[in-house]
């Protein structure tokens, strides 16, 4: 009997534990600083760490080299991007295959997924951006 309870314990232990995944994420949700924490298909990502802002119906961002900004809609647990304004500095390699690399997962339309402080964006059911919220 003692062992079905410590069992039983550990398993209720275990469930409250657990984190849902697939939360409905609001445009309050979203707003905020953002730092991106993986983009594919890149192999990983520079010392050049890019980030989102979302504000109201606004993001800006920094994606490794340039900084852009533009609009976005959130529909039904998707996320699409309005046209994208960059500035056009170079930079070589890494640095700008991790950029080109965001830049296109931010053009397509993207399905949401919330878990606690992360936010991962995926296209045809692949996590093409991991975001981690920056609570400072």
């Amino acid at each position: 009997m003692k062992a079905f309870l410590i069992a039983a314990s550990a398993l209720l232990l275990a469930a409250c534990g657990q984190q849902t995944v697939n939360q409905s994420v609001t445009t309050e949700d979203l707003q905020g600083r953002w730092v991106i924490s993986g983009v594919l298909p890149t192999e990983a990502l520079t010392q050049h760490v890019p980030w989102l802002i979302f504000e109201k119906d606004t993001v800006s961002g920094y994606a490794g080299c340039n900084n852009f900004m533009g609009s976005y809609e959130l529909k039904d647990q998707s996320i699409s991007f309005g046209p994208l304004a960059s500035t056009k500095m170079y930079c070589e390699g890494p640095q700008m295959q991790q950029e080109d690399a965001l830049l296109k997962a931010l053009s397509q339309n993207l399905q949401l997924q919330k878990d606690q402080q992360k936010l991962l964006l995926k296209a045809e059911g692949k996590t093409v951006l991991s975001l981690t919220k920056d609570n400072q």
